[in-house]
């Protein structure tokens, strides 16, 4: 991966629950669905599997990623 705001290698289809994210990601419960209504970088909406809640590891690796380059980007224009 490259420069990728997490060290940890995709595992293709591998589901997540809401626990397994913000441990992952070091956020609160409320801060994961915070970030879900941000407009400059939406977290990936969540796959419902009857009533519980899923996260793509996947797709949390990609927004960590362009989280990175969007902070970095914001440091360099400062």
């Amino acid at each position: 991966l490259d420069e990728r705001y997490l060290d940890v290698a995709p595992q293709q289809g591998k589901l997540l629950s809401i626990s397994e994210v913000c441990s992952l990601l070091g956020l609160s419960r409320s801060m994961v669905y915070k970030q879900m209504k941000e407009q400059q970088l939406p977290f990936p909406p969540p796959l419902k599997i009857g009533a519980l809640s899923r996260w793509r590891l996947d797709d949390i690796i990609e927004w960590s990623g362009e989280l990175k380059d969007i902070q970095r980007d914001n440091a360099q224009k400062h």
